[in-house]
């Protein structure tokens, strides 16, 4: 009975060890971020609706931002006004379900995402990308940034 525990426990053990020894490379070479759509707050300015958090992300080459709704009763939709540029330089990481695409004003935008729905977008090259949090009656809610640099080489 306590070689059968001793064992199980060792398995359990070395296979944790394992799991943590295979990820360990992959937690250093890809991060993500969450950008939280949120109701402004009680006594907040009225000229935007809804805020972004955090309003400006800073982030390393390589960084999957994901986009959640956490405002109930309101689709939005994300939208890069610079879309040709934007749609160049990230990578769709929900390719098989509606993530971002260009529309007709050219702009790189999400599909309307109801209460609690995500969206997700790579950044593999550095730079600046604005974009705005726009309600489905086309009123722009929130306004966001996200800072892209190069990632910083570890010297071993």
């Amino acid at each position: 009975m306590m070689r059968k525990r001793l064992f199980l426990i060792f398995t359990v053990l070395a296979i944790c060890i394992g799991l943590f020894l295979a990820n360990a490379k992959n937690a250093y070479t890809e991060e993500a971020a969450l950008v939280k759509i949120w109701a402004q707050k009680k006594g907040a300015s009225k000229r935007m609706p809804m805020r972004t958090d955090p309003p400006t992300l800073n982030i390393e080459k390589d960084t999957i931002v994901i986009w959640m709704n956490g405002v109930a009763g309101k689709e939005i939709q994300i939208v890069f006004e610079d879309g040709k540029t934007c749609r160049d330089v990230t990578a769709n990481t929900s390719l098989k379900q509606p993530g971002f695409f260009m529309d007709a004003k050219n702009c790189y935008v999400t599909s309307y995402l109801p209460y609690t729905s995500t969206s997700a977008l790579q950044f593999p090259e550095a730079g600046n990308f604005g974009y705005i949090v726009v309600l489905e009656d086309g009123t722009v809610a929130a306004k966001g940034k996200i800072m892209v640099k190069d990632k910083i080489k570890e010297s071993n």
